[in-house]
């Protein structure tokens, strides 16, 4: 589910930054880079924020919050 995010996230960055600008071969490809790079990121948000919501709720029950 994750492999494809980083084609759908700049397929729409690439339509609307082509309706003002020309698209450059080096602007796609070093867009292309940065949402790569973005993909190990989003998929530990992912993974990290049920975690985060399950220490609110702990420390709220230990009345530590």
């Amino acid at each position: 589910m994750t492999t494809p995010l980083p084609v759908l996230a700049s397929v729409p960055a690439f339509i609307v930054y082509g309706v003002n600008h020309s698209l450059d071969p080096t602007i796609m490809f070093t867009s292309l880079t940065l949402f790569n790079m973005l993909r190990l990121p989003l998929m530990l948000f992912r993974k990290l924020s049920p975690v985060c919501v399950c220490v609110l709720r702990a420390t709220s029950n230990l009345g530590l919050q």
